[in-house]
């Protein structure tokens, strides 16, 4: 059976507090990982892709179930307009200030990498861009989004949607193990880490059909909490990955569902929605300032030393770069909706 059209993925067009939250909690767990105290805490990327895919695609869904198509430059100048801002303010202060820290790397051409998304393959085969090397994840989902806005309108044509991406989850997780003990060739690479990104396209799609019970939250958050804490970076990282990614995916399903329980006190604190909406610019900023750092702190210092400035410069660039293109953005949004929602029907 096709996917039901009639019935778009319920956060599609809504707003929910506890995903910022949520991401709070991957961007918080991404920090503390690269300070050291928590062994685990890159899985906090996989929450990430799952939260991103299941975004993305409730957007697009939307779009094609109103307009019978995804108008391509309308979904890169969204894109554009939500994030390239806050990289190119990274970017402009990284190519400022590196060289007097590290006067000796090729900086201009690892800003060059990381603004042209392919920092993932580049660091997977060249250990390059060095002190950029968190961008290989944007990368990741840059790479993947410019194939799945032409594959989704398929997909959504097939006949059983789920088995082409149950197949296709199913092969990222055997050909990221036939790399073996070469986990720094699998790690980075797009075609290795898709497995998140399938799995929160996935639930976009099929929401509607799912139902979610508080239970489903807290095993996820337990999930996630596993993963981080008994996580190791090196040859085992993939063995936690489908455990962070599902625990992210039972979290993200029960808040769309509106179904937390009491996690919902903690991922709806003011705090937890702040440092959510705020957390793109948080994990742009955290690691070039953490690796400056490392030679003089470690530990829970380093992570505080790192995350206080890492909030301040993403709050700047937030009400500052970010604010007008994401306006736009929105007005943009809008005239689409009225142009293809029938006066009387809109919400």
């Amino acid at each position: 059976m096709a996917i039901d059209k009639s019935k778009p993925a319920i956060a599609s067009g809504t707003y929910i507090p506890a995903l910022d939250g949520l991401r709070a909690v991957a961007a918080l767990l991404v920090v503390a990982f690269h300070a050291r105290i928590v062994s685990g805490g890159f899985i906090g990327v996989d929450v990430f892709f799952v939260l991103s895919a299941f975004l993305i695609t409730g957007i697009l869904q939307r779009e094609i179930s109103q307009t019978g198509a995804i108008r391509l430059s309308r979904f890169y100048l969204r894109r554009l307009a939500r994030l390239g801002p806050a990289l190119a303010f990274l970017l402009a202060g990284y190519i400022a200030f590196a060289p007097l820290i590290w006067p000796s790397h090729p900086h201009l051409f690892d800003a060059m990498l990381a603004g042209l998304y392919v920092s993932n393959y580049s660091f997977a085969l060249f250990k390059e861009p060095l002190y950029l090397q968190h961008t290989w994840s944007l990368a990741v989902e840059d790479q993947f989004y410019l194939l799945w806005r032409l594959l989704l309108p398929v997909l959504m044509r097939a006949r059983i949607p789920i088995l082409w991406l149950g197949a296709a989850y199913v092969a990222v997780i055997c050909w990221r193990a036939s790399f073996g003990d070469d986990w720094a060739s699998y790690y980075y690479r797009a075609d290795t880490r898709a497995s998140g990104l399938i799995i929160g396209a996935a639930l976009a799609l099929y929401l509607h059909r799912l139902t979610f019970t508080p239970v489903y939250a807290w095993t996820g958050i337990g999930a996630i909490i596993v993963a981080a804490a008994f996580g190791e970076f090196g040859p085992t990282s993939a063995t936690v990955f489908p455990v962070a990614e599902i625990g992210a995916a039972l979290v993200v399903g029960a808040a769309a569902h509106g179904q937390l329980g009491r996690l919902k006190i903690a991922l709806c604190a003011p705090i937890a929605i702040r440092l959510g909406k705020l957390s793109y610019g948080i994990y742009l900023w955290h690691y070039p300032i953490t690796v400056a750092l490392r030679p003089w702190l470690d530990g829970v210092t380093l992570f505080g030393a790192v995350l206080v400035p890492s909030v301040a410069l993403a709050w700047l660039s937030f009400v500052t770069i970010e604010r007008l293109p994401m306006m736009i953005g929105t007005r943009v949004d809008l005239k689409a909706r009225r142009a293809v929602i029938p006066t009387g029907q809109r919400p």
